[in-house]
């Protein structure tokens, strides 16, 4: 599996970066969060890693995610936190 980043982008406002990746998956099913989250190379606590999103088009071998990386526990949003932890 091979992740690339596609946009980084830091949004002062919320405290946190956001980034668009794209992840090479060939004869592989789309990878499940845990996977994405081990294969990231950030230098970050894995508690303030979101993944928002990961979007699949049939018959590609190919991902492409929407994460967010928060500065601190503080600014992360109690809704995402519930959410994140039922997708797990």
């Amino acid at each position: 599996m091979n992740i690339k980043i596609l946009e980084k982008k830091k949004n002062p406002l919320l405290h946190r970066d956001e980034l668009k990746i794209l992840i090479e998956h060939p004869n592989l099913p789309t990878p499940k969060r845990d996977e994405i989250m081990e294969s990231l190379k950030i230098d970050s606590i894995p508690e303030l890693i979101l993944i928002k999103k990961i979007n699949t088009k049939s018959g590609i071998e190919e991902s492409k995610a929407d994460i967010e990386i928060y500065e601190d526990k503080k600014f992360l949003p109690k809704l995402k936190q519930k959410k994140q932890k039922k997708k797990e």
